[in-house]
């Protein structure tokens, strides 16, 4: 399934991993996740057009979360 499928070299980010505590504890998970995606994508000068398809994981599930991708 996923034969064709790669991560460029600098393609790669990550959200910060924290217990959604502190500073994060009033943010929306996917709002932040939207936000953070935006930021690296603009930092690597790609645009999101060229995705088809969006596979998203929770670990701590949020209000609307599975509504997140499409």
């Amino acid at each position: 399934m996923f034969q064709n499928s790669y991560i460029p070299y600098g393609g790669y980010w990550s959200t910060p991993f924290v217990k959604w505590q502190g500073s994060f504890a009033n943010l929306h998970v996917l709002t932040f996740a939207v936000e953070i995606a935006k930021q690296a994508l603009a930092a690597r000068n790609v645009t999101p057009d060229p995705f088809s398809t969006l596979y998203l994981g929770n670990t701590v599930p949020a209000l609307q979360s599975f509504y997140g991708a499409p």
